[in-house]
Formats: structure tokens, C-alpha cells, sequence
């Protein structure tokens, strides 16, 4: 099955004008999603159940996926041969409303003013002390405890989707901060393995 990219066609906005807003964390956000969310969309249309799609918006926006959800099932009624290319209008709103909803998350920590990251104070003592294992068994037991705890609440909503807009939709919640959580480390983590690299 031809892969579709939903999102490609928002790259341009986030040149233009996103301001401080990192495109290419953006964009791993919403292309991270969009094999699930076309997955569900294009459910959705093959069952004509439009409340498989609305777990991926908020409920005042439901009305505008169930515009974009009448007029792909008519055209696949209708006229077929059109029908793929409605169904990714579908696919394309349904992404763009969900996006929207979740105002771009996941840019990374942005405090307000100078401070001191609680854990600075221990890298500073690791160096000092030339002893690293105590930092780095704190990192990894934090980071474990979290990836743990967000996959936990995943599984925990996601029985119970299927009959429930509601609990569908804190599904959605849990399953994009499980996806943004691990991504970020994993990006953090191979980025800062090749950042002192040269040539």
C-alpha cells in the first residue's frame, strides 16, 4: 500500500513563520502519528463509523471531521474512481485539525529565566570527582521509570478505545506522550553521540 504524507505539505509554513518553533521537531511529531492516525481514518471510512476518527481531535472539532468523513463515503459511493484521492482529504484534515489541537507539542524544555537544572549540580560533582557511574545510573533509572510509566498508561486505555470516544481520546493523549518522551531521548541521545564527531 502507497505510504501517504499527510504532512508534507506544511513544511513551507514552518520556514515562513513558526518563529522559534523547531520545524524539525514539529514535523517528527506529526509525521510520528501518521501512520496510526491514517490507519484510523481510513478504518473509519471502510466501517462508515466516523467516532473510529474522533479520538484524534477535540470534541468541538468533531463536526469538521464528520464534514471532511460525509464527502469521502460520497464520493466513494458515487464516483470511485475519485474516491482515493477524497479519502486523503479526509486523512489530511483529520491530521491538520489533531495537530492543531495539540498546539505542536513537544518542543523540548523552555523555562521562563536563568536557572540551574536540578542535575547540574551532579554532573558538576561527577566531573569533579572523576566518578560518573552515580550520575549515570540516576539518568537511566529516571529515564526507564518514565518509559515504563508512560507504555503502562498506553496499555491501560487502550482495551477500552474501541467503544469510547472519551477513553479512545485519553488513548491518544498517553500514546503521543509515549511517542514524544522516547523520541526525544533517543534524538538527545544520538545527537549527543555525534555532536563532538568532526569531517
Amino acid at each position: 500500500m502507497e505510504k501517504i504524507n499527510i504532512f508534507r505539505g506544511w513544511r513551507p509554513l514552518a520556514a515562513a513563520g513558526m518563529l522559534l518553533l523547531s520545524a524539525h521537531v514539529l514535523f517528527a511529531y506529526c509525521e510520528a502519528l501518521e501512520e496510526p492516525l491514517v490507519r484510523d481514518a481510513r478504518k473509519a471510512l471502510d466501517q462508515h463509523k466516523v467516532e473510529l476518527a474522533f479520538k484524534w481531535v477535540d470534541k468541538d472539532r468533531e463536526s469538521e471531521i464528520r464534514t471532511a468523513f460525509d464527502r469521502a463515503v460520497k464520493e466513494r459511493e458515487t464516483s470511485p474512481a475519485t474516491g482515493d484521492a477524497t479519502d486523503k482529504i479526509f486523512f489530511e484534515v483529520l491530521g491538520r485539525v489533531h495537530c492543531e489541537g495539540e498546539n505542536f507539542p513537544f518542543l523540548g524544555e523552555n523555562p521562563a529565566g536563568p536557572h540551574v537544572h536540578p542535575v547540574r549540580q551532579e554532573i558538576d560533582r561527577a566531573l569533579s570527582t572523576d566518578e560518573v557511574d552515580d550520575l549515570s545510573q540516576r539518568i537511566s533509572s529516571e529515564v526507564s521509570k518514565g518509559i515504563h510509566e508512560r507504555f503502562d498508561k498506553v496499555r491501560q486505555f487502550e482495551a477500552g478505545q474501541q467503544d469510547n470516544v472519551d477513553i479512545a481520546r485519553k488513548y491518544v493523549d498517553a500514546y503521543v506522550d509515549y511517542v514524544d518522551y522516547v523520541e526525544k531521548i533517543h534524538r538527545d541521545a544520538m545527537e549527543g553521540r555525534n555532536a563532538g564527531k568532526h569531517g
